[in-house]
């Protein structure tokens, strides 16, 4: 039985939603038949380059109001997320809607009910939920390999797309907490340091802490600061320890032995003697995390199912989002004399 076509349109057509473009077009049970993006130039240009699309425009209620399109892809800046999203699912679109949801708990809310009450598929672009890497990750940890999880540290950082309608932490950390939160459920404290370098009323430097209910902690550096490209996570377990390391196309995944590491013992020489490299996994089939994304919004719309990083999802992120800008407000900073 041959699958039904799947129309979708697609609102934004920048740097993400240039990349959803190209992936999207190679699904055969896709068809892109509408893109809608507020700069003319760019859909002139699309235009000229014979993509395949219907028509374009550059008002999105064209798109959620034509009753042959089934799903609405959306990459346009945060602020513009809740409007599109609601017209998108008040006229029975199914959406795909980049991060970070929302930028307000309400709002997130309100699309979660509007999707749940009419049947439709509400999902979010965590596209590292969808590296095969962070999935090999989770898998490890659940066998036990690494014991109990002790510490994980992430760093995500470099040079290039400075924005101006939002900071580093809006930017960045939507990725890191999705994967925390994939790992190891919802934090129950918080804490942060921020910078502001370069505007001193946007952060482009952020250190994160999280606890959580096992014991562990976390600890999450962002910048937009600095000169190279760094993508990485650790996690120390009472056995083991998983190092991911995401900056080239296929991604580096080593697991240390901890040998003494982080066992109780008054003999403090052997915290120093150098942990032990086990192994270096290989052979992990490597697959585009867009393309994963893609692939299993259009399997949710087509198998009635909900997706991992469904809305319900997106509103557990965003509010610990909020919660992380609210520390800026009631900064508990101590001074030392």
């Amino acid at each position: 039985m041959q699958k039904q076509k799947l129309f979708v349109a697609l609102v934004g057509y920048g740097y993400w939603g240039k990349r959803l473009f190209k992936t999207l077009k190679k699904f055969q049970s896709v068809s892109i038949v509408a893109v809608c993006d507020k700069n003319q130039r760019v859909l002139n240009g699309l235009q000229s380059l014979g993509s395949g699309v219907q028509f374009v425009t550059n008002k999105y209620r064209d798109v959620v109001s034509n009753k042959d399109i089934n799903a609405v892809v959306i990459a346009t800046p945060q602020e513009t997320h809740y409007q599109i999203a609601k017209a998108s699912l008040q006229s029975g679109k199914h959406v795909l809607l980049e991060k970070p949801m929302t930028t307000k708990k309400r709002h997130a809310r309100t699309l979660n009910k509007l999707a749940d009450k009419n049947k439709l598929i509400l999902m979010i672009d965590h596209t590292y939920l969808y590296a095969p890497e962070i999935r090999a990750a989770k898998q490890i940890i659940g066998s036990g390999a690494l014991g109990d999880i002790r510490l994980i540290e992430t760093a995500r950082a470099g040079p290039g797309q400075y924005k101006h309608d939002c900071d580093v932490i809006w930017d960045f950390a939507p990725h890191d907490i999705s994967i925390l939160y994939y790992l190891l459920g919802i934090p129950i404290e918080l804490s942060a340091i921020h910078s502001c370098k370069l505007n001193q009323h946007r952060i482009d430097i952020s250190n994160l802490s999280f606890k959580f209910a096992n014991g562990c902690d976390a600890y999450v550096y962002l910048s937009w600061l600095s000169p190279i490209k760094l993508r990485r996570i650790l996690i120390i377990g009472a056995k083991k320890t998983l190092m991911i390391e995401q900056t080239g196309i296929t991604s580096k995944i080593d697991i240390y032995s901890n040998s003494y590491y982080l066992k109780q013992s008054n003999q403090t020489d052997k915290y120093r003697r150098r942990v032990k490299n086990v192994q270096r996994l290989s052979g992990l089939p490597y697959s585009e995390p867009l393309r994963n994304v893609c692939h299993e919004f259009v399997q949710s719309i087509s198998g009635r199912t909900q997706p991992l990083s469904n809305g319900h999802l997106g509103y557990k992120i965003v509010s610990i989002m909020l919660a992380i800008h609210r520390l800026q407000r009631h900064s508990s900073r101590l001074t030392l004399n």
